[in-house]
């Protein structure tokens, strides 16, 4: 992760308290079913990172359609 996010509190804990807060600790009882997602690029990092804990701060990029993210990843890379 770059080094940033790093200094930032986790998200998925802070969702979950949010959601027990405003629906309740036990989710049995919630009114309706709870899907919490994290973006692919995050999760795309996060292997990325696992397979090779050296390896460099990876860039962040919003839109494969970016100048930046093909200079990165060349000029094959298909815009989403």
């Amino acid at each position: 992760m770059p080094a940033v996010d790093l200094k930032k509190p986790e998200r998925y804990p802070a969702l979950v308290r949010m959601l027990e807060i405003a629906l309740g600790p036990n989710r049995n009882s919630w009114p309706v079913d709870v899907a919490l997602a994290m973006p692919v690029e995050m999760i795309e990092s996060w292997l990325l990172v696992l397979l090779n804990p050296d390896c460099p701060e990876l860039p962040l990029f919003s839109e494969a359609r970016q100048a930046l993210p093909r200079l990165y990843y060349g000029a094959n890379l298909r815009p989403s």
